[in-house]
């Protein structure tokens, strides 16, 4: 029997994500590589439109895809 395998051998872009969810503000790390120091920014808790707003520029410098959807 022979072994299939379904993972591309071309390597792929990562964009390492950290949230801290507060009742107040939402903390969020963002990074490209574990090697690199992450990226901070604070907003306030629940406003979706600025966590997608302040993600986006990060997607963008990962060179992950623009339709990429949390």
């Amino acid at each position: 029997m022979s072994t299939v395998t379904t993972r591309s051998q071309q390597p792929t872009r990562t964009l390492h994500l950290a949230f801290d969810l507060g009742n107040r503000l939402w903390k969020l790390a963002f990074a490209t590589s574990i090697a690199h120091a992450p990226r901070l920014r604070t907003i306030p808790a629940r406003d979706l439109t600025q966590l997608d707003a302040g993600s986006r520029p990060r997607k963008r410098a990962s060179g992950l895809r623009r339709t990429l959807r949390w």
